[in-house]
């Protein structure tokens, strides 16, 4: 069978990205760290990046490679679920800005 171990370092790389995230944004809640939470919106931004990378190639492997399709779809909604840890992560940062500063900002 055909290898899909190429979008794992894409994946290791979303999931470092995801906590460290998490890591700024509960520093920022903690110290009322307005500047803090302002950066996990750019974090964001390179986890958005990293997503697309991993889809681009899973994606192609489906197309390309019949007998992936059980282990890259499984791939995906991990990306997905990384993804999506790096969207919440940013309306918390959000919600930070606006108890710390009133404003109500689109990080990302």
């Amino acid at each position: 069978p055909s290898d899909v171990s190429g979008p794992m370092d894409k994946l290791w790389q979303m999931a470092a990205t995801a906590r460290r995230m998490l890591e700024m944004v509960i520093k920022a809640y903690d110290t009322g760290d307005a500047g803090l939470a302002r950066q996990v919106g750019d974090a964001d931004t390179e986890l958005d990046d990293l997503h697309e990378q991993c889809l681009a190639v899973l994606v192609m492997r489906l197309a390309t490679e019949a007998d992936v399709h059980s282990r890259a779809t499984h791939l995906l909604w991990i990306a997905h679920g990384i993804e999506r840890i790096g969207d919440h992560t940013t309306n918390v940062a959000e919600r930070v800005v606006f108890q710390v500063c009133g404003e109500t900002p689109e990080l990302n």
